[in-house]
């Protein structure tokens, strides 16, 4: 997946770019969708893990951006009507509800674990946690999976 991070002193912003196939794991449909999502976020430190500081993030949807990239991608969720809408445009964002399902309306907090490591970002291993509670925050950090910071 082709994903951007960007960290502000209170506020993550992260965009991700995907195909108009959600079947298409290697990505090598063009980009028909791009999903911008702002959170507020606090962090505190947790330990050490293959030598590198490990901190509890914890984070709290602000806003999330859908902008349609491709043709198809706007007739599809105007077909749809997606989230109530359909007047979907190219290259136009639409602002929806912080969601957890695509039009669910209400804040919610998520309980994650974040450390850098040689450029790459990394997040917690959600094999055994949700994340929608303290209880729920994984225990480790997933080091198969990483991103690139921006």
């Amino acid at each position: 997946m082709n994903a951007q991070w960007e960290f502000t002193d209170s506020k993550i912003k992260y965009t991700y770019f995907r195909p108009f196939d959600e079947g298409d794991i290697n990505c090598t449909s063009p980009v028909e969708l791009e999903i911008q999502l702002t959170h507020n976020y606090s962090l505190s430190f947790k330990g050490t893990d293959q030598l590198v500081d490990v901190f509890n993030i914890n984070t709290v949807f602000e806003t999330i951006h859908y902008t349609p990239r491709g043709q198809a991608m706007v007739d599809w969720l105007n077909t749809e009507v997606f989230c109530g809408y359909d007047d979907w445009q190219l290259n136009v964002a639409k602002e929806l509800a912080p969601i957890e399902d695509p039009c669910i309306t209400e804040k919610f907090p998520f309980f994650d674990l974040i450390t850098i490591k040689n450029s790459k970002i990394y997040f917690g291993d959600y094999t055994s946690a949700s994340g929608r509670s303290q209880e729920q925050r994984p225990s480790q950090i997933d080091w198969g999976t990483n991103y690139s910071p921006q």
